[in-house]
């Protein structure tokens, strides 16, 4: 009885242990300030495009620099 609760709580806290890691950055590139940068000219274009037309734009997730260079290549 002692030694299944043992393995139990071993496993729950290897468990614990190993969701955190999967939850750090790989790279600084990452965890740099430049990744949520939002494209501001792009959001602009596409705003006075829609002002233009009569369109209300919501952003629900705003195109962001490092995305739009990705694709750029």
């Amino acid at each position: 009885m002692m030694t299944k609760r043992l393995a139990v709580t071993a496993l729950m806290l290897g468990t614990v242990f190993l969701s955190a890691c999967a939850t750090t950055p790989r790279n600084a590139d990452d965890a740099s300030s430049n990744r949520s940068a939002v494209d501001q000219r792009y959001v602009a274009a596409v705003n006075r495009q829609a002002r233009r037309t009569g369109t209300q734009v919501y952003w629900v997730n705003p195109p962001r620099e490092k995305d739009r260079r990705r694709s750029q290549n």
